[in-house]
């Protein structure tokens, strides 16, 4: 994660350069920010992405001021960019008011208030830092409130000598760490619940995930073929061209994930390219066949 990185890239040049301690502190807040502002837009954008109910609390978000050109309608329609995209471009993310109203319209719960009695069971979140969560979650959101104030402080404010604790900062910001990793996770837990985290189990889920949407792809076929009644389309032509998409996409996944051929993440990889490409197939289909279905 980026943020980690900037936070032991600032202890080393720390040791090296001295000298330079508050120029580091103050880019390694600012980036912070960054991180943080990334980091929520794309968690917008995928429980929009993901549908009902989330997509339909947009409704909600009442203070967007949404002015959208032709080159924006065009980019939606040629599906260049989802409806989570743009969304979670347009709303601010100028402080942690601003995360907080915003996660908790999109979810549909509060988000600081959910996230303070969340008790995270993930794997890859080691028991020391979950326990300092949740016995100091709010010293952390001060420590987040903290670098927030001071990046603006940082970035707009001509005559910005002000005077900070680089230790007290760099705490700060080991806190903003830790806050995102938690959050990460109780995203995730949401959208996915009892997601697996152990090689195996994310192997057979995979797996168990494309033989869904293989399923379902199957039924939408047959589906399209039994209401051209009128006869639309060519059948044998179509399923000619099934057959054929299906070979594509076999080599497809195959290719992506020859990078790990005779490793246990293969399966992982090939079953989710499998599943990628079978969610795009379906998209396509109830598109391109949209008023023949409506029959």
């Amino acid at each position: 994660m980026r943020l980690e990185d900037l936070i032991d890239s600032y202890r080393s040049l720390k040791s090296e350069q001295t000298t330079a301690d508050r120029h580091l502190i103050k880019y390694l807040a600012i980036a912070t920010v960054s991180c943080y502002e990334t980091f929520f837009r794309t968690i917008v954008k995928d429980f929009i992405d993901f549908g009902s109910p989330y997509s339909d609390n947009i409704i909600k978000l009442d203070q967007l001021n949404i002015k959208i050109d032709f080159d924006t309608l065009h980019a939606i329609q040629s599906q260049f960019i989802t409806l989570g995209d743009l969304i979670s471009h347009l709303l601010p993310f100028n402080n942690l008011k601003d995360i907080d109203r915003n996660m908790s319209i999109i979810t549909g719960k509060s988000f600081l208030k959910s996230l303070k009695s969340y008790r995270s069971k993930s794997l890859f979140i080691d028991d020391t830092e979950k326990n300092y969560f949740t016995k100091n979650i709010n010293t952390i959101i001060s420590s987040i409130e903290k670098v927030f104030e001071l990046r603006h402080i940082f970035c707009h404010e001509f005559n910005n000598n002000i005077n900070f604790d680089s230790e007290v900062l760099l705490t700060n910001i080991i806190d903003c760490k830790v806050f995102i990793n938690y959050a990460s996770d109780y995203f995730t837990n949401i959208l996915y619940p009892n997601l697996p985290q152990t090689q195996g189990e994310m192997n057979i889920y995979s797996l168990e995930n494309f033989m869904a949407l293989d399923n379902e792809l199957d039924n939408l076929i047959n589906e399209i073929k039994t209401t051209n009644n009128a006869g639309f389309i060519n059948i044998k032509l179509f399923d000619k061209s099934i057959v054929y998409w299906k070979k594509y996409r076999q080599l497809a996944a195959e290719c992506a994930a020859y990078y790990a051929k005779g490793g246990s993440v293969y399966s992982l990889e090939y079953n989710t390219k499998m599943s990628s490409l079978t969610q795009e197939k379906l998209r396509l289909l109830k598109t391109e066949f949209s008023r023949l279905l409506a029959l």
